[in-house]
């Protein structure tokens, strides 16, 4: 009778494991998380932008015909980057969508999801050789309040990058450790 229910644990396990490794998922241009909580985007900055039309704000501004543009050609030596800070300070994360342009006209080909954790970036999930422009990385909850995408390669043929749009999901704290969070950023701002 022990055999079965060892069985079972075991399954329980690797099913486990399994849900907690970062997971990426390519996903239609006009994909709406419905099932998931969309955590708000206060701000965004970049390495770059190629210019004032192109600027990091449009990558988190709800129209997919924005977007924000890279001048310069990424690599793993010298990539580019675009932290996003969530509104109301820290919230427990566990998926990103990113909207670029297609493959083979500046998309993104390599990339990590990093989030802030003590002062630092953190790798919660990377893709590498996307064959699709549009793509959610889902990995287990981590409590940030930036999380940053990080491009390593795109495709071309210029040499700029276009990201249309990026969307963060999750699920808020609650308004009591808001509450404190933000009080604590208020008394180091007056300091």
């Amino acid at each position: 009778m022990r055999e079965p229910l060892l069985i079972l644990g075991a399954v329980a396990l690797a099913t486990a494991a399994a849900a907690a490794e970062p997971r990426i998922e390519p996903v239609p241009p006009d994909w709406r998380g419905v099932d998931r909580q969309r955590l708000e985007i206060v701000a965004a900055e970049a390495s770059a932008s190629l210019s004032e039309q192109y600027a990091p704000g449009r990558i988190h501004d709800g129209d997919r015909k924005t977007k924000w543009v890279f001048p310069t050609r990424p690599s793993a030596t010298v990539p580019q980057w675009v932290p996003l800070t969530l509104a109301g300070g820290p919230a427990e994360v566990s998926a990103v969508a990113v909207f670029g342009e297609t493959i083979g006209n500046d998309g993104i080909l390599d990339a990590d999801i990093q989030v802030e954790s003590e002062g630092s970036w953190k790798g919660v999930a990377a893709i590498r050789d996307a064959s699709s422009p549009s793509w959610l990385a889902t990995f287990p909850f981590v409590r940030t309040a930036q999380v940053r995408l990080l491009v390593l390669r795109s495709s071309g043929p210029s040499p700029h990058t276009d990201v249309w749009e990026v969307e963060v999901f999750g699920r808020e704290l609650p308004p009591a450790e808001q509450k404190v969070f933000l009080a604590t950023r208020l008394e180091m701002l007056r300091t």
